[in-house]
C-alpha cells in the first residue's frame, strides 16, 4: 500500500511539474522570459530528482528558450544539455526532439553561428523526414537554404530570400508552398543563366516577381499567422 501511495504521489508531482512547465512555455511564447525562468527555477530541484522522465528532458529546453529570448549566451549550454538528455531517453517523442533541434538552430542562426545552425537544422530535417509532417520538412528545407546563403555571405541571395519570405508571410503561404516556389525560382535562374550566360547577381528580382512566383505555384495551401510561429 505504501509503495502504491508513493507511486501515486510521484505521478501527481510530475503532473504538477508538467503544468508549471506548460505555464513557463506560455510565458516564453508571450515574450516574458524572466517570468518563465522564475517558474522553472522553482521546480528545478524536483525535476532533477526525476531523471529519465520527459519533464527532466524538457526542463533544460525550456530554460534554453527563455535565455534565447533574452539573447543570452548561456542558452547554448542548456540547448546542448537538452539534446544530451534526449539521447538518454530512447522513448522521447521525436516531435519534441525535432522542436529542440529546430529552436537550437534558430538561436544559433540569430547569434550568427551559421555552420553550427546548419547542423541543427540538418538534425531537424532528418527527424522531419522520418516522423514529421510535410510542412515541418518544408520549413527545414527553407531554413537550410537560408543558412547556406548566410554561410556563403551572399548578400544579394539573402536580400532576395528575405523579400520572398516577407511576401510569403503576408500572403499566409505554407512552408510547402514557399519551398515549392523557391525551387521553381532556382530552376528558372539556372535555365536562364544557361541560356544567356549572364551573371546571376544581375537578375532584376523585385516584389512583383516574387508575388507572381507565389501565385503561379499556389495550391491554395494557406495558413494563419498562428500556424507560422516557430
Amino acid at each position: 500500500m505504501a509503495e502504491r501511495d508513493t507511486l501515486l504521489s510521484f505521478d501527481r508531482d510530475l503532473q504538477r511539474i508538467g503544468r508549471i512547465q506548460d505555464q513557463a512555455w506560455e510565458w516564453i511564447v508571450g515574450l516574458e522570459p524572466e517570468l518563465a525562468l522564475k517558474l522553472l527555477r522553482g521546480i528545478n530541484i524536483e525535476v532533477e530528482e526525476r531523471e529519465g522522465t520527459f519533464e527532466w528532458v524538457r526542463q533544460p529546453f525550456l530554460v534554453a528558450k527563455a535565455y534565447a529570448a533574452k539573447n543570452a549566451e548561456v542558452a547554448e549550454d542548456f540547448f546542448n544539455d537538452a539534446i544530451k538528455r534526449i539521447a538518454k531517453l530512447p522513448a522521447c517523442d521525436p516531435q519534441f526532439s525535432l522542436l529542440v533541434h529546430k529552436c537550437f538552430g534558430k538561436y544559433l542562426s540569430v547569434t550568427r553561428k551559421f555552420p553550427a545552425a546548419r547542423k541543427q537544422y540538418e538534425c531537424a530535417e532528418q527527424l522531419a523526414m522520418a516522423y514529421g509532417p510535410s510542412e515541418e520538412l518544408a520549413q527545414m528545407h527553407l531554413r537550410i537554404i537560408e543558412v547556406d546563403y548566410q554561410i556563403a555571405n551572399n548578400e544579394k541571395e539573402q536580400q532576395d530570400f528575405e523579400l520572398f519570405k516577407n511576401l510569403a508571410y503576408t500572403g499566409h503561404c505554407t512552408f510547402e508552398h514557399q519551398y515549392r516556389a523557391w525551387m521553381e525560382h532556382e530552376r528558372g535562374l539556372e535555365a536562364t543563366a544557361a541560356d544567356s550566360q549572364f551573371m546571376r547577381s544581375s537578375m532584376p528580382l523585385d516584389a512583383e516577381y516574387f508575388k507572381r512566383l507565389l501565385d503561379l505555384t499556389s495550391d491554395n495551401d494557406h495558413e494563419t499567422d498562428e500556424d507560422k510561429k516557430e
